[in-house]
């Protein structure tokens, strides 16, 4: 697929083939008319930008790149007129034009961009009777989102309009982001509210005797505003409240809890009786975790128990102080027990993998000296932790971990214990680590090829399991070059400057979603010479390039799926330029 833009020209074909079909409110054409004390509320995601066929330029403050929904207003006496995004509502960066005349011949009244003391927007002007003004609700640079939208006429309070904080203003008319909210501003307290703009004394620590503080993990998937859960302890004082979460979130707090209390959890869904949707959450006190629980797929609520030392539960584990997965917190035997093994001449090793959140996408394989596989561990089917024990000789061994997912191992970890000294290895990021196992040995190093294994890199090495960061990557690496590259690292002499007589540098913007491998995009000027050239990208990539343009030069853009007659999967690719889109 081809397509033909100039500078000049591509303005009109690009908003012409766009916009023939407008709702209403996204082009200035079908401003949507309001009157004094309107409230109303809209999105600016999605939408397409009208810049070039309404004619609006900037007015106090610079336009938008993205799209905006336009209002239009006459008022019948001269007053105060107030426009204003400020409070809740508003989730994105706005700026608020207002207008007199007609689309096309726009004439600026005025303008704002961060008047609300946040990055919402605010501004006044004295209207004529009769007046036709339209007012552009749109975002800052690229920013889109939700907003509220206020209109008011005569006099007006500004001050803060929020019930929940400290210095609520019921006169207030307009959200002046002044608002103040208690809480404990300490981040060394359990209960630090990092929302908190002034300190109540509420602030709790985790000192008192017994105490402990514990890790709570909670995940969600679809429909995460539906976990909820409270944990309280015996004397009924509510130590912790979850609530108001995001989809796909994972959120990790610090609690304190005390040897010798029982815990309820209380779970719900105020929904119905849907679970959580597959969310869960566990507490983990010193490396052990004492729960891991779910809101069952049938259940409005649920309540369980739990303690960190087995006071009002049972705690199932091995009860055996000599075995090698002896568990204090454990009082009742679950025959799980692992006991060293006699090694002769050798030296026993005690193998504890702790598998984490995701336990199949774990696997390490220990080898000798001689690159021999001594042993290997995986295809783990539940959290928890998993002991062996196994005799190696004095020598240097190579552990290799491996995560199939490539995020690393969610908190799980393995230790290798041997004549009483314990390491621990993990993967905190990617699919790959790799560790040194030292028995009665000394300058042990690992037992695999390191090097570049970055396929992409000049110097790659296709043999090298171990990355040891010396890849090079070659390209322009002047940051003032039009087609400079940030993760060149060697310069190959490629720069170009956008310098000539009425050139200009333009923003280059391309988003792939899946399979952005397949995306390819080529541009050629009218000489045939090539502007820009990219192709497989990754999946869900942004990329943003510079290019260099020229007036009245005619460009193509060859737009290419290399797999097939499959498009880009809804990715897309614009061009700015003096911050006008040109082509998208």
């Amino acid at each position: 697929m081809k397509a033909l833009f100039t500078l000049s020209q591509i303005l009109v074909f690009v908003f012409l083939a766009q916009f023939s079909n407008a709702q209403i409110g996204v082009v200035c054409s079908e401003a949507i008319p309001i009157q004094c004390g309107s409230t109303v509320s809209g999105t600016t995601a999605d939408v397409l930008n009208d810049n070039a066929t309404s004619g609006a330029g900037q007015c106090s403050t610079t336009i938008g790149t993205t799209g905006q929904i336009w209002y239009s207003f006459t008022n019948t006496e001269s007053q105060l007129i107030t426009a204003f995004t400020c409070g809740a509502g508003t989730t994105f960066d706005t700026k608020i034009h207002v207008y007199s005349g007609s689309c096309g011949a726009l004439v600026c009244v005025a303008g704002n961009d961060d008047g609300c003391n946040s990055l919402a927007s605010t501004l006044s002007f004295t209207s004529t009777p009769g007046e036709n003004y339209l007012i552009r609700l749109g975002g800052f640079g690229s920013g889109a989102g939700a907003f509220v939208f206020n209109l008011t006429c005569g006099d007006y309070v500004a001050g803060c309009t929020s019930s929940t904080a400290s210095n609520y203003n019921p006169l207030a008319t307009i959200e002046d982001g002044s608002c103040l909210y208690p809480g404990c501003t300490d981040s060394a307290a359990i209960n630090y509210n990092a929302s908190a703009t002034e300190d109540d004394g509420s602030c709790e620590y985790c000192n008192g005797e017994g105490s402990t503080t514990a890790t709570l993990y909670v995940c969600t998937f679809a429909n995460g505003e539906q976990t909820v859960f409270d944990i309280v302890d015996s004397n009924g004082n509510i130590v912790h409240q979850v609530s108001g979460l995001l989809n796909n979130q994972i959120v990790y707090f610090s609690i304190c809890l005390q040897a010798g209390m029982c815990y309820t959890v209380n779970m719900s869904n105020a929904a119905g009786a849907t679970g959580w949707s597959n969310g869960y959450f566990w507490i983990n006190v010193n490396n052990v975790q004492v729960i891991n629980e779910s809101l069952n797929s049938n259940q409005i609520t649920e309540t369980t128990l739990f303690s960190i030392d087995g006071t009002c539960t049972s705690v199932a584990g091995c009860t055996n102080p000599i075995a090698s997965n002896y568990n204090a917190l454990a009082n009742e035997d679950d025959g799980s027990c692992v006991f060293p093994v006699e090694c002769d001449t050798a030296v026993s090793v005690t193998i504890n993998m702790n598998t984490g959140t995701f336990p199949s996408e774990c696997s390490f394989t220990i080898l000798d000296a001689n690159s021999q596989v001594i042993y290997t561990g995986g295809n783990f089917t539940s959290t928890g932790s998993f002991f062996q024990n196994i005799c190696l000789n004095d020598g240097c061994y190579t552990v290799i971990m491996n995560d199939s997912w490539g995020d690393g191992w969610n908190g799980g970890y393995l230790l290798l214990t041997a004549n009483g000294i314990t390491t621990n290895y993990t993967i905190s990021t990617g699919t790959l680590g790799v560790g040194i196992l030292s028995i009665n040995a000394e300058g042990c190093q690992a037992n695999v090829v390191s090097g570049c294994t970055n396929p992409t890199a000049s110097n790659y090495d296709p043999a090298a399991v171990y990355d040891n960061g010396t890849c090079l990557y070659s390209g322009c690496t002047d940051p003032g070059a039009s087609n400079y590259n940030p993760s060149a690292n060697v310069d190959d002499g490629s720069c170009t400057y956008c310098n000539g007589v009425e050139s200009l540098t333009a923003q280059l913007y391309l988003c792939t979603f899946s399979n952005g491998n397949q995306v390819q995009l080529e541009i050629l000027d009218d000489q045939g010479n090539v502007v820009y050239f990219g192709n497989n990208f990754n999946n869900s990539a942004i990329v943003n390039s510079m290019v260099c343009l020229q007036s009245g030069v005619c460009y193509t853009a060859i737009m290419t799926n290399t797999a097939g007659l499959t498009g880009w999967y809804n990715g897309y690719f614009w061009i700015n330029t003096s911050e006008a889109q040109i082509i998208n």
